[in-house]
């Protein structure tokens, strides 16, 4: 934008100084156009653009999981392309996901060198997650083998009681890095990041909310990059992933607790929240022609309202028969006009709402 503000500006500037006193409303018009025109570039255009460079700097692969069939998941970034393997395709978070058993569902996402966590590495990975139960350990991504290394995030349902854990194996041993985050939930979206300074900080995220959990030295690896799996299948590593994953993230840099709280915020923004489903019968705390008022004791949460009726334009409308008697010769017409049916041959069964008439034919 600096560089057109020397001409707007000297285009401004002959306005004012030509004195020749020709097409003087002209030259006004268009000096208003040009500061118009300055202050939406400046003002709108900037901001938004780098807000979005800003949010996918140092990204590395994104698996959005919105092809909604075939065995390919797509990289955003083009660069690791993964292999779905026994997954499906389910609703996801955000568009698809993909939904997987817990039996021997995962994506294979090969082995790149960009997905590894070496010496001096530094990565953060973010993903969003509906656990289907706690039996068993979940692999949510891993990357590691017995004999070389590497990492894998998991959800421990044995002493951590459903904890989101960092697993590391190197020389022959293990090291758990638990987050302290306690029992996620299951069967509901959580949005998980895992910020890793490699030797010196491990922060782990549930839903924006930040958690350190301490330390750790990730040994490189030459493993594929699972996805809802770990490669090495023992016990301590972790297993298959029951659940549905979405939206599945690596940076090469530790995102700041602020942008893992935008992270978490713009996927969330504009969407409805699943809520708990009660079922019971509601009435209506006011109505009028064509609207419906009902109150709620729970006003901040998202609610699915399902009715028999809907609220129908009634403006001009002279017949209109719901079919809900369920019993008897008559059908009666909901509008002021009173223009009741009598029934002949017909028989009562359930409808699309209500009660219906069953026709012969």
């Amino acid at each position: 934008m600096k560089k057109f503000l020397p001409q707007i500006t000297q285009i401004i500037k002959d306005d004012y100084t030509d004195n020749d006193g020709k097409g003087g409303f002209v030259k006004r018009f268009r000096h208003l156009l040009f500061l118009l025109l300055a202050l939406v570039l400046t003002f709108n255009l900037q901001p938004s653009t780098f807000n979005c460079q800003a949010a996918e700097k140092g990204l590395v692969s994104h698996w959005k999981f919105d092809e909604g069939r075939g065995d390919e998941a797509k990289d955003e970034t083009g660069k690791n392309n993964g292999t779905i393997n026994g997954a499906s395709w389910e609703k996801g978070r955000s568009g698809q996901s993909i939904s997987l058993d817990g039996v021997a569902a995962y994506v294979d996402c090969g082995s790149d060198p960009s997905l590894d966590i070496g010496e001096g590495v530094k990565k953060t990975i973010t993903a969003w997650i509906y656990l289907g139960n706690k039996e068993g350990h979940n692999s949510i991504v891993s990357k590691i083998t017995e004999t070389q290394g590497g990492y894998n995030i998991l959800i421990r349902c044995d002493s951590q009681g459903g904890d989101l854990v960092l697993d590391l194996h190197k020389d022959g041993s293990h090291q758990m890095i638990p987050s302290g985050l306690g029992s996620l939930k299951t069967e509901q979206w959580l949005y998980i990041a895992v910020v890793i300074d490699n030797g010196k900080s491990v922060t782990f995220y549930l839903d924006g909310v930040e958690k350190k959990a301490g330390s750790a030295t990730i040994l490189s690896s030459d493993a594929s990059f699972m996805i809802g799996e770990c490669a090495t299948q023992t016990s301590y590593y972790g297993n298959y992933f029951n659940g549905m994953i979405d939206e599945v993230k690596v940076y090469d840099r530790c995102l700041t607790a602020d942008e893992i709280k935008q992270e978490f915020g713009s996927e969330v923004k504009g969407q409805i929240a699943r809520p708990d489903e009660h079922r019971g019968e509601v009435s209506p705390a006011d109505k009028t022609d064509g609207r419906t008022k009902v109150k709620s004791d729970e006003p901040k949460e998202a609610v699915k309202l399902t009715t028999d009726h809907l609220p129908l334009a009634t403006e001009g409308l002279v017949g209109s028969w719901a079919m809900d008697e369920g019993k008897g010769e008559k059908a009666g017409d909901g509008t002021k006009a009173g223009n009741d049916g009598n029934i002949d041959g017909a028989e009562w069964t359930a409808g699309k709402t209500g009660s219906c008439l069953q026709f012969s034919g």
